[in-house]
This record gives C-alpha cells, sequence and structure tokens, in this order.
C-alpha cells in the first residue's frame, strides 16, 4: 500500500493504519544492506498522500454544507458596498506660487 497509492485510494483512508505499515516499512527496508530511496520516496509520498485524504474527510461536511447554503429569495439582497476613493484637493501651479508668495 505504500509503494502503490492506488490501492489506498480503494479504501476509507480511516482502515489505514499508516503508523504500523511505516513501521513495516522500515523494518524491511534496514534488512537490506543498501536502501532503495525510490521505495523510500514512493512510501513518503503515498503516506502523505494518505493523511491528506483523512484531513479531506474531516472538512468534507463542513465544505458541503457550504455549497447547499440556499439563498433566501423573501429577503431582499444585500447591497454591495463600493470602496470610496478619497481625493486630495487639486490645485495647479499659479495657485501654488500664490500660496507661497502670501506666506512670505
Amino acid at each position: 500500500m505504500l509503494i502503490d497509492p492506488s490501492i489506498a485510494a480503494r479504501r476509507s483512508p480511516w482502515e489505514i493504519n499508516l503508523s504500523q505499515l511505516l513501521e513495516l516499512f522500515l523494518q524491511a527496508i534496514t534488512r537490506k544492506d543498501l536502501i532503495d530511496l525510490r521505495a523510500a520516496g514512493a512510501a513518503a509520498l503515498s503516506s502523505a498522500t494518505i493523511y491528506r485524504l483523512k484531513v479531506e474527510t474531516l472538512f468534507l461536511f463542513e465544505r458541503l454544507r457550504a455549497e447547499r447554503r440556499a439563498v433566501n429569495a423573501s429577503e431582499p439582497p444585500q447591497m454591495v458596498v463600493m470602496p470610496f476613493r478619497y481625493e486630495v484637493y487639486s490645485t495647479d501651479i499659479e495657485e501654488l506660487f500664490e500660496a507661497s508668495r502670501s506666506s512670505e
């Protein structure tokens, strides 16, 4: 199951005991003189995938509830609040010169 993640996809992720599988994999891989890094990488990827499936099932009901929110037709739709842009008072160069002369 750790080498071929398609086997894990056919089962419920909560039926899979990852700690036991990883312990067995560790025992099997340490018995050999040379460690197969491809098998270790595949085991890491498939165990991460199984953990992800477990997390997704935790949030499944919340996601379904959010998708099924019914629109209440008896209430008017809420107003869209548009952002208001404050502008600085615009001046031209002549007004700036006049202001600088009057302050002298």
